[in-house]
């Protein structure tokens, strides 16, 4: 392991597709007021905001031969894509409806659907994002790292609750947004994991800990950019607290801001490291 690495993200690679649309429809169709292009996914999202923030960081994904620019860029940004399995296939895809507030998605897994990963390296934290769990599983149970879960819109049709038991025992974190936790809640009926954090959009997150609930609110955004992402700069502000020697709620304010300044386009080092004083 590279003496430095910090952070490690299991998670996906896409081709974004991303629908502009006045509202997220409920049945019918809409308008699309425009249309973008442009690499993606959870994994991709992370480590280059991770990147920007000066966290040494490594992914683990799978590809097709179309995605080969998504990882050069990563690699050209600092992550360490060793990890990132390049294969004769086509994908994955991400469809993405945004209104500039919340998102609806469909994705086409392609070589995310089975990958197959060759542990090399991994950081002190390793993210599970997006993917297979079962695989996912099968790696967190033998490695010596914290782990954080993190399966996103995939709880729904990917995860089951003997998976979820398992990762609860081993996770250090659990991410999730307000919608995910009351579905995982409902299903384990109680959350063991050690830390949940949820996000909260808008409203900031909350950090659930020792039997402890603690909301941090949201940073005024100005001038919207962008808004596909955010969650993934989040989890890398968060990072960044950490990779700096901050505790968990701190960690959590500095995720909050970090997705602010996502959001307006104004994400660089400079500006977190002003904002909090890092040494």
């Amino acid at each position: 392991m590279k003496p430095n690495l910090f952070l490690t993200i299991f998670g996906h690679i896409n081709r974004d597709i991303i629908l502009r649309v006045p509202k997220i429809p409920q049945k019918g169709s809409i308008n699309v007021l425009r249309r973008e292009e442009c690499c993606g996914g959870t994994a991709y999202n992370m480590a280059m905001v991770a990147s920007i923030l000066g966290i040494p960081t490594n992914v683990y994904s799978s590809v097709g031969n179309n995605l080969k620019d998504c990882v050069e860029n990563l690699a050209k940004a600092g992550v360490d894509t060793s990890g990132i399995n390049i294969v004769d296939k086509d994908g994955p895809h991400c469809y993405i409806l945004d209104d500039g507030e919340e998102q609806v998605a469909a994705i086409y897994q392609g070589p995310m659907e089975n990958p197959k990963f060759r542990i090399r390296q991994l950081g002190k934290w390793v993210h599970f994002y997006t993917g297979p769990p079962e695989i996912y599983l099968e790696i967190a149970e033998k490695i010596d790292a914290k782990i954080s879960l993190d399966p996103g819109q995939e709880v729904y049709y990917r995860y089951d609750k003997e998976i979820l038991e398992k990762f609860s025992q081993i996770a250090e974190i659990l991410f999730c947004n307000k919608w995910e936790y009351e579905y995982i809640s409902k299903m384990l009926g109680k959350l063991n994991f050690p830390t949940v954090i949820v996000t909260l959009g808008k409203d900031g997150c909350m950090l659930i800990a020792q039997g402890k609930k603690v909301k941090i609110p949201s940073k005024k955004v100005g001038t919207i950019a962008k808004t596909v992402g955010a969650g993934d700069a989040f989890r890398a502000g968060f990072y960044l607290a950490l990779y700096r020697g901050y505790g968990y709620e701190d960690a959590c304010r500095i995720a909050v801001d970090t997705a602010s300044k996502y959001i307006e386009g104004k994400l660089n080092r400079n500006i977190i490291f002003s904002s909090f004083s890092f040494s």
